[in-house]
């Protein structure tokens, strides 16, 4: 932490690239223009979690507060967050999922939602959620990079080999589901409820866990996604853009879907 607040050198690379140290992201479904509010709005944040010989294998849910550190992003400004339209809508997305048996299905975000009672156990296996709308409207995606820092010895040479990391999303209308689907296609989801909410995996049998974090090793990947941008083109261009994210597997997909609540809902702790 306090290299990232106070080195001089961090600071002067950072402000060099765009980018600044945050805590909290934002990750909204309706905010008004130029504003930081609006109908639907959520703050997003990585935690870490503790050393695994610390938790004594306790279940995170018995886990008290202590075991849970909020964890910085290093990235560009939330105002500066670049929005790619898919003009197929849902359709147009591809996804890499396990339903709750465990098997890796190959999908797309329309027929995601058609079927999610096959990936949410929760929702019950006849659950749909799908609607015309998702694949006649174009959808608005934010491809949303961020650098993770390690801590001294969690290099893969290091002492430490990963670190066990978590997303919470604290929804200010609390209405969203969320769900997020893993590099090997884990799912896990949470309603928002009062507060930050955690959002875990869960396997087949219900186990939940964090996303496990190691550093990128491969040479041939950094030199690709890092490489300079061609000279005079100020911005990337998209077909560039995803050749860059080709072959990055620490890849998580977030979505997040506004719920309609019963009228007298309350919303829980």
């Amino acid at each position: 932490n306090y290299k990232l607040k106070s080195d001089k050198e961090v600071a002067e690379e950072l402000k060099k690239n765009g980018l600044s140290v945050l805590y909290v992201t934002w990750s909204d479904v309706g905010r008004s223009k130029n504003s930081s509010i609006g109908t639907n709005i959520t703050d997003m944040q990585f935690f870490a979690m503790s050393p695994s010989h610390v938790r004594k294998d306790e279940e995170y849910k018995s886990l008290s507060p202590e075991h849970f550190v909020p964890f910085p992003a290093i990235r560009t400004p939330n105002f500066s967050d670049e929005v790619h339209i898919e003009k197929g809508g849902a359709r147009g997305l591809e996804l890499k999922v396990r339903d709750v048996n465990g098997r890796l299905r190959i999908t797309t975000l329309d027929l995601f939602l058609k079927h999610i009672g096959k990936f949410i156990g929760d929702l019950g296996e006849e659950t749909r959620w799908n609607d015309p709308v998702d694949c006649t409207v174009p959808l608005a995606v934010a491809h949303q990079f961020s650098i993770l820092p390690l801590p001294p010895g969690s290099s893969s040479k290091g002492i430490g080999k990963k670190i066990d990391i978590g997303i919470a999303a604290f929804g200010y209308q609390v209405q969203n589901l969320h769900v997020i689907i893993g590099p090997n296609g884990e799912v896990g989801w949470a309603p928002e409820a009062i507060g930050y909410k955690r959002i875990f995996f869960r396997d087949e049998d219900e186990n939940i866990r964090t996303i496990s974090l190691e550093p990128e090793d491969r040479a041939h990947v950094k030199e690709a996604f890092f490489k300079e941008a061609p000279a005079g083109e100020k911005e990337e261009r998209g077909e560039e853009e995803a050749k860059r994210y080709s072959e990055v597997e620490n890849f998580i997909w977030h979505i997040q879907i506004e719920m309609e609540l019963p009228a007298g809902h309350k919303p829980k702790d």
